[in-house]
């Protein structure tokens, strides 16, 4: 998967801001992505491995958790009230970063959904973006349901 390269890169820019002079606030932000980016990893490689075992009730339940922490990740880390207290444009940067590894990592699992639609038993899938909040839908209709 691309984002798994992303995400690499996210946590090599975490550890190297970290690193530099920040506002407390700043440090704090940059702890948090930290410790739920590296949560993203284990949930991107237990997604692979359901696909591959092709345990197809396992991926759609890892389709759910991965869009559901995208989506926690992204209303967190962009709320007004902790975006006003940082001062650091590398941290704006790696922001941006976070928010193009969260849609690149959904649209790639839309994919891989959605070329394995006939095994998993379903209709339709469909990814949507909400624009005002951050946020990412993913919805999927089974066979017969």
């Amino acid at each position: 998967m691309n984002s798994k390269a992303k995400l690499s890169v996210l946590l090599q820019n975490i550890n190297d801001l970290e690193k530099r002079p920040l506002s407390v606030q700043e440090g704090e932000i940059l702890k948090y992505l930290s410790r739920e980016l590296k949560r993203f990893s284990e949930i991107i490689d237990s997604f692979d491995d359901k696909v591959r075992e092709k345990a197809w009730n396992d991926v759609i339940s890892s389709v759910s958790l991965i869009v559901t922490k995208a989506n926690m990740l992204t209303i967190s880390a962009f709320q007004p009230t902790l975006t006003s207290t940082i001062k650091s444009e590398e941290i704006f940067e790696l922001m941006d970063s976070l928010l193009d590894f969260c849609t690149g990592l959904i649209g790639e699992i839309v994919a891989i959904v959605k070329s394995n639609m006939k095994d998993m038993g379903l209709d339709s899938i469909t990814f949507t973006v909400n624009q005002t909040m951050l946020t990412v839908n993913v919805s999927m209709v089974f066979k017969g349901a």
